[in-house]
This record gives structure tokens, sequence and C-alpha cells, in this order.
């Protein structure tokens, strides 16, 4: 559903998902009504990607697009 997974655009830390109003500015987003743990199982894994995609900028040599920027 593309109202939820818009949410995590440009977010770079930890993110957290309540199940009404999110603040964005704290990392928060909505969850999908009726699908909370598969919102939070989404968002584990992006939260998990994030993690190590800031590894990968980090410590390898290749060439990250956008200087790495995620947003």
């Amino acid at each position: 559903k593309e109202s939820f997974y818009s949410q995590f655009a440009g977010k770079k830390d930890k993110i957290t998902v309540v199940k009404n109003g999110a603040d964005e500015d704290a990392g928060e987003i909505n969850a999908v009504t009726g699908a909370t743990i598969s919102s939070k199982a989404v968002t584990s894994a992006v939260n998990k990607a994030l993690e190590y995609y800031e590894v990968l900028k980090m410590t390898s040599s290749v060439f990250i697009p956008n200087g790495g920027d995620v947003g």
C-alpha cells in the first residue's frame, strides 16, 4: 500500500510503528489498519537494512551514489 511505504521516504534512523498519530520528526510511521504485526515486521526489516547500509557506507570502497544519502 503506497500510503504505508511512502512513510519510509527520507527516514535514516530507528523507525518505530504506531497505530495512529505518527510523529514524523520522531521517526514514527503509522501502521496499516488491521496489519500492525506485518507493519512492525516490515519496519524491522527496513531498520536492519538501514543498519547494514550504514556499515557498508563506512567500510566499503565501492561507489555509493549520492554520497550515501538515502533521503
